[in-house]
């Protein structure tokens, strides 16, 4: 069992025994835009996160520095966009400022997505 496996059964772990933690988000796949140049989303999906207030300072590739509200941890490989929609538990749909998502291996495959929005 190679260092990826072992980290890919630590997020499953990590998963169950926070699962009752983890809420509901709404999740939109921007597809693109519509003839008015309106963003298009894919319908909508629901994913469960860990959601937690965030005050984190991010710069953006612009060179802006933004703070960010909320963060959110999404224990799975499905991937998220920053182009993409999020609904969260109290309806809100805040901007999403920053994708990061760790690679564990020489494919860049990922086991979780961290989200910041603001």
């Amino acid at each position: 069992m190679g260092l990826a496996d072992v980290i890919r059964a630590g997020v499953a772990t990590a998963a169950k025994l926070t699962a009752e933690l983890q809420a509901a988000v709404t999740h939109e796949v921007w597809t693109g835009q519509d003839a008015l140049g309106a963003p298009t989303y894919a319908a909508p999906v629901t994913r469960r996160a860990l959601v937690e207030p965030s005050t984190r300072l991010l710069q953006l590739a612009d060179g802006r520095q933004v703070s960010a509200s909320t963060k959110l941890t999404f224990l799975s490989a499905d991937p998220v966009d920053s182009l993409d929609r999020l609904t969260l538990p109290d309806g809100s749909q805040p901007s999403i400022l920053a994708v990061q998502a760790p690679p564990l291996d020489a494919d860049g495959e990922a086991v979780l997505w961290q989200v910041w929005c603001g």
